[in-house]
């Protein structure tokens, strides 16, 4: 095939192989993510330490552009100080991009304190593979308020 169509389909081709080669990957990938939910779901900083490099960064914006950055270390505290709280983060429709060493999430969450509302957004995590495992180092969120 030529012209635009040859073009078309050998793009079509190519985009197909990567999905199919990211596959495995995608899954160690949000296996990661996971476990880093997990981590606040069950209010274990511990846990969250298994799957965050140490010097990861945490950055949530709100609507109007106000941002607050974050370490690892913040964040176990923040879910240590909320143990008795039932946090739960609920996430779906995740877009996976992994290349090499380096993969990025998109996904969709809702966040609830002892069943209600708090907020809603969307996580963008970066992720670094080392010596085999899929650690988190940077997540940056929208914070958006229901209503």
């Amino acid at each position: 095939m030529t012209g635009k169509l040859g073009w078309l389909w050998r793009c079509v081709a190519l985009y197909s192989l990567l999905i199919a080669c990211a596959g495995p990957e995608r899954a160690l990938v949000l296996e990661s993510v996971d476990g880093v939910m997990s981590a606040i779901n069950d209010a274990d900083p511990l846990l969250l330490n298994e799957w965050m490099v140490d010097d990861a960064v945490i950055c949530s914006v709100m609507t109007d552009g106000r941002m607050s950055v974050s370490s690892v270390a913040d964040m176990a505290d923040s879910i240590a100080s909320n143990a008795g709280s039932n946090l739960f983060e609920r996430t779906w429709a995740p877009i996976v991009k992994v290349s090499g060493a380096v993969a990025n999430v998109w996904i969709n969450y809702e966040f609830t304190i002892d069943g209600v509302f708090s907020h809603a957004g969307v996580n963008s995590i970066q992720l670094v593979r080392i010596n085999g495992k899929w650690l988190v180092n940077n997540i940056t969120y929208s914070i958006l308020p229901k209503g």
